[in-house]
């Protein structure tokens, strides 16, 4: 609701200031604009990218398994159940206690049963 109040010491004043308020607010026809919307442009589908646009995603190796133990996906699921349980920073500090920075395939594959029970004591809480 629009409501506009006018005051003056005359008709004749308040006369000419609704006029003035009236001569302000005249558009042209060309430029009245709608109450109602603007109906929204249609939207571009995304085209998919051509193939040779698109990167490969950068893979780590997995390493060489261990013969005598745990493979590198054993190793992997401990760490990940440590970020799991835990979270992302007690994995890496996982990580770090075998000198790796960010990743399993870091560990030397002898020490990768060493990891494996330190993640499960983690989790025991033992």
């Amino acid at each position: 609701m629009i409501e506009v109040n006018f005051t003056g010491g005359s008709m004749r004043a308040l006369r000419e200031q609704m006029a003035h308020f009236l001569d302000a607010l005249y558009v042209p026809p060309t430029e009245v604009m709608t109450e109602r919307d603007p109906e929204p442009a249609p939207k571009a589908k995304p085209q998919p990218k051509p193939v040779a646009e698109v990167a490969p995603e950068p893979k780590v190796a997995a390493p060489a398994t261990n013969a005598d133990g745990p493979t590198y996906d054993e190793v992997r699921a401990a760490v990940l159940g440590v970020a799991g349980v835990f979270s992302k920073d007690d994995a890496i500090a996982l990580l770090n206690q075998f000198g790796a920075k960010k990743n399993a395939s870091e560990i030397d594959p002898t020490r990768w049963a060493e990891v494996i029970a330190a993640a499960k004591a983690r989790i025991e809480g033992t």
